[in-house]
This record gives C-alpha cells, structure tokens and sequence, in this order.
C-alpha cells in the first residue's frame, strides 16, 4: 500500500507540473530530397539551364519560339537512350529530308552541300540552292559535329530530332540534350536569312518582265495582265517531289456566243462528262490532237475554220495541257517557265486564239 501511495504521489506531482508547461510549437518537417536517376540528373540538368518544366523521365516546354520534348527510355533504374525532339514553330517551307547515310547507301554524285557534309549525310530538298545555303553555315558546322559525337539524327521542315546511347555517361548526354536545342535555334535562324530559290527567283524576273511590258502587275506569286483580250493568269504549281507546272488562264472579257468546248485527246476523261459526241473537221492533224464538243454543231465547226485549227496546234506544240470553253482558254505547261520570251509567246498565242475566236469585239477595241 505505501508503494501504490507513493507512486500515486508522483503522478499527481507531475500532472500538476505539466498543467502549466508552457506549449511548444512542433518542429519543422523536413523536406525529403527528391532521389533522382541517372536519367533523371540529365534531365533535370537540361531543364534548368533553359527554364522547362521537368517530371519524372520527361522534360517539355519552349526555348524561344521551339517546342521542345525531351525525354529518357530507362531499363527498371538505368537509363538506356536520351532522345530530344525540338519542333519549329512553323514549317521550314523546303521539302528538306536530312538523314544519316547507311552502310548501304554510299555518297555519290554531285553534292547538295559539300563532298564532307554529303559523305555523312544524306540531304534532300525540293531547291538544292536553298538547302546548300541553310546547311553550309553553323548549322551545318553543329550537324556534323552531332554526327561526329556518335548522335544519331534526323531533320526535316517540322523537327529536328535527336537519339544518344546513355552509357555515353551524364555530361555527355546533358551536351547532347543541350545539342538538340542549340542546334534547331541555328536552323532557324539560318532559314530567316534564305534567299528565294534561284528558280522562282527567274521566275518572279520573267513575270516581272511580262507585266513591265504589257502593263500589268505581280499579286503575290502571281502575274495578272489585263488585256484587250480579257484577264491573263499566270501562277506556277509546285506539284510534287521536284515538279512544276506553269498554268496560265486567259478569261475572256465576254463569254463566246456559242457552246465550244475542247481539250487534247490525251485528257478526253475531262470531256466524256459533257456526253457528247466529238466533232470532226476534217483536219486529221487537227482531229488526232484534240477533242471537240460544241452546240450549235455547224457554227462551231464555222469557227475552227483552218486559221484557227493552226493556231490551237500551235498552243498544243508548246503546252501539255489546253483546255478551251466559252469563258476561257488555259494552258499548262509542266515546268516551271522561267524564260522571258518562252512565257511571252505562250501569252502572245492565247491572244491570238482569243482574237480568232471573236474579231469583232477585239476590233473593236481600238476604236
């Protein structure tokens, strides 16, 4: 009984005491350090140097006016391979194909950039002009020595994009990472100092030209001339891969007074929706190359009299494409034509074509 007396003393006395203890605040928690990979010290590296927002194996955000994206394919803690993608802001504009050449795909020929840049890569772009211009400066200078470093790289109008091997070790990797970015704002600086390539360059000139001579004026990249004739339109198309192909459209002032459609023979598919039949006249050169159809039968047949049968062979001789109805005539031609005197003798037929086709307006003209 002492003993439990004693011991219920002790409580009591120290009950009494913490009663009025002063309250202390609760120590501060600790922050517990984030444990990054190896994959993610390279990221995290990156990130900061150029202010992107970093998660766990990914970095994005914008360095200027890139999108950059980058990211690491670890293997359970280990990071196996860096990639980088950064993405202009919009396309380049010049069919660019940049890669490097395989063990089966030797350098040959004539080079776009140089022998040293062509050995390594293989470039390909729809003006070679242009693409030797954007990649013989710093630009090229970092590409080459991405390749020398062992990067394996790709380039095209929207990326540059990038792969490294990570047992290359950590700083090794962040210059990789860090490679990508610098290397993109280098193509895009040099891209803003790009010349028009030397054909649409001769082409823009032999436009400029025409429109000097006979009063019209360039809208963009197109001619427009007006004419006694009607309005004259020239553009040239960029079809596909390197091809081009020069339209011309003359849109007659007034409709003809008759239902006169023709075309070549090589293009009747287009015709055969009017269901119609094909008129001859007689002409077997004239006949063998185009495809009439027409209304009233005699009066179309009155008006491709034997003058102007040979000025539409003559339009046939110089273009790939005549297309001929009541509003128009249009011609294409698939090249880009860049000479002055070859645009201006497609102009100068398509006038005379028009005028045959309706005297009395273009003879009324001059009054």
């Amino acid at each position: 009984m002492a003993y439990v007396g004693i011991l219920g003393a002790v409580l009591w006395f120290a009950v009494r005491k913490s009663a009025h203890a002063p309250i202390e605040p609760n120590p501060p928690r600790e922050r517990v350090a984030r444990a990054y990979t190896q994959g993610d010290r390279v990221l995290a590296r990156v990130a900061e140097a150029h202010g992107l927002k970093h998660d766990v194996d990914v970095v994005t955000g914008r360095v200027g006016e890139l999108r950059v994206e980058l990211a690491v394919e670890p293997d359970g803690t280990q990071p196996v391979t860096f990639k980088g993608v950064a993405r202009f802001p919009r396309s380049l504009g010049l069919d660019l194909g940049l890669k490097h050449r395989g063990a089966f795909n030797a350098y040959g020929g004539d080079p776009v950039v140089s022998d040293d840049f062509d050995h390594v890569f293989q470039v390909d772009a729809l003006h070679a002009d242009q693409a030797r211009d954007l990649l013989s400066g710093s630009a090229g200078q970092l590409l080459m020595s991405g390749a020398s470093r062992g990067y394996h790289l790709r380039l095209d109008d929207d990326m540059l994009s990038l792969s490294v091997d990570a047992a290359s070790g950590v700083d090794r990797s962040v210059a990789a990472l860090m490679w990508v970015i610098e290397t993109a704002q280098a193509l895009l600086e040099a891209r803003g100092q790009l010349k028009r390539p030397a054909l649409e360059q001769q082409v823009h000139d032999a436009f400029t030209a025409l429109a000097q001579g006979l009063g019209g004026r360039l809208v963009g990249d197109e001619l427009r001339l007006n004419l006694e004739e009607g309005e004259l339109v020239a553009f040239v198309d960029h079809v596909t891969g390197k091809q081009f192909c020069t339209r011309l459209t003359l849109i007659f002032d007034k409709p003809l007074p008759l239902d006169l459609r023709l075309g070549l023979e090589a293009e009747q598919s287009f015709f055969e929706r009017f269901k119609h039949k094909d008129l001859q006249l007689g002409d077997a050169r004239f006949d063998q190359t185009f495809v009439v159809f027409g209304e009233p039968e005699d009066e179309v047949k009155g008006v491709l009299d034997a003058d102007l049968r040979r000025e539409l062979l003559e339009v046939s001789r110089q273009a790939d494409s005549v297309t001929l109805t009541p509003t128009e005539l249009e011609l294409a031609v698939n090249s880009a034509v860049s000479d002055p005197d070859q645009l201006g003798t497609l102009v100068d037929t398509m006038r005379s074509v028009a005028r045959r086709l309706s005297p009395r307006r273009a003879q009324g003209a001059y009054r």
